[in-house]
């Protein structure tokens, strides 16, 4: 997660500093990413919709890296951070 060019945005980047790569491209923050298990997709919170009842609201989205494409997974006006693949 990285906020250099603005908003708070999700990056992968190899162990080795190399291929840093923007995996979202919101105009509204992508935060608080968690790799799944088998490390092909992540899961993260955002208000990147601005939709629903609360055009604020957070809703979470999972984000298939290999594909670069993103499911949301909620859409409720309640806060849905903090997710994990337990």
């Amino acid at each position: 997660m990285s906020t250099r060019d603005g908003e708070s945005q999700i990056y992968a980047i190899q162990s080795d500093g190399t291929l840093l790569r923007r995996l979202t491209h919101d105009n509204k923050p992508a935060d608080h990413p968690r790799w799944s298990p088998d490390g092909h997709e992540l899961i993260f919170h955002s208000r990147r919709d601005g939709t629903g009842m609360v055009p604020t609201a957070i809703e979470l989205y999972v984000l298939r890296v290999d594909e670069s494409s993103i499911r949301r997974l909620t859409n409720n006006h309640l806060y849905d951070g903090l997710a994990d693949w337990r």
